[in-house]
């Protein structure tokens, strides 16, 4: 599998640190919109290639799958780029800014039978398979309500980059609890968000979010890129609580039973970095020929993104390009 890594920012690094140390990857190749850094990143990697714009990676025959690394805010246009030039993708969270982007996006991928995942890690891992297969065989009993935080004082460098639509604390932080809440509990009834939006870049520093669910059970999230939290999760079940070490990259699993004893403990397997499983998910799946992964279905990425899009409804936080 020959993977070509469109953008050059933190995670496109982060991304291709693991990428040169997975044997199922035989070829990588970089694009920037300047030729220059390309070619700085494609020497600091012993890299095959070095494209100097996004479209002349799409272009190479070369090429069978392609990562997007970009701001949130490019990625419907790069995503729709890339399958009108026939190239599978896995595309760095959040998948678009809104829901209807995705459901286009992947209406357009099913007519030209196109490969498309969202690569949100933290659904990938075999730790959140664990955790997937508790809630799912509810190990602890229905769960009942769930206490997760993500927070990390990121703002100055969000500013340093130039503010812009999709970087705000709820797309960059706040998806990887809104996931894990539906996973946990699916679509909410209600959504309650007192949101602080910053006046002068427009996008937000933090929201304190209630999502309600049938039976009057909830899930209360803190996300911020301007304050510091531990980043953990509390999951409330009938016959005990789970508590999730580090919710942006599961570290530990603890499950306890009512009487607060401590039953079982798992811990994330060694990896490269962890990113590297949904890059072997998605080659698995294109390997069987199928468009989406099982990790990352499509109806699942729309239906986290309804959740956002409802949250920022409730706080009045609207992007640019959504009023045009």
């Amino acid at each position: 599998m020959r993977i070509g890594v469109l953008g050059t920012g933190t995670i496109a690094n982060t991304v291709l640190k693991t990428l040169v140390r997975m044997p199922e990857v035989e070829g990588l190749a970089i694009a920037s919109r300047s030729l220059e850094r390309a070619n700085l990143i494609k020497e600091s990697f012993n890299l095959d290639k070095a494209y100097g714009s996004y479209m002349d990676m799409l272009l190479d025959p070369w090429i069978d799958l392609v990562y997007i690394a970009t701001p949130e805010a490019f990625h419907y246009r790069e995503l729709l780029s890339a399958i009108d030039n026939g190239k599978p993708v896995v595309c760095e969270k959040a998948f678009c800014i809104n829901a209807d982007q995705a459901r286009d996006v992947f209406s357009r991928a099913k007519q030209n039978g196109i490969f498309i995942t969202e690569a949100c890690w933290t659904l990938f891992t075999p730790l959140a398979h664990d955790l997937k297969r508790i809630l799912r065989d509810q190990t602890l009993g229905p769960v009942h309500d769930m206490l997760l935080s993500v927070g990390d004082p990121l703002w100055d460098k969000v500013r340093d980059r130039g503010f812009q639509e999709g970087r705000g604390a709820l797309l960059d932080v706040g998806i990887y609890p809104i996931y894990l809440s539906y996973l946990a509990m699916g679509m909410p009834e209600r959504v309650m968000v007192q949101g602080d939006i910053d006046p002068e870049a427009k996008i937000d520093r933090s929201e304190s979010i209630t999502l309600v669910y049938e039976g009057g059970r909830t899930c209360h999230i803190l996300s911020s890129i301007d304050r510091t939290t531990n980043r953990n999760g509390l999951i409330v079940c009938r016959n005990g609580y789970i508590e999730v070490d580090k919710l942006v990259n599961y570290l530990q699993l603890r499950l306890y039973d009512s009487s607060r004893k401590l039953i079982d403990t798992l811990d994330a397997k060694n990896s490269i970095t962890g990113y590297e499983y949904q890059f072997m998910a998605a080659k698995e799946a294109i390997k069987l020929g199928k468009l989406e992964t099982t990790d990352a279905p499509w109806s699942q990425t729309v239906d986290v993104l309804g959740i956002l899009d409802d949250i920022r409804a409730a706080m009045g936080l609207r992007y640019p390009s959504e009023e045009s």
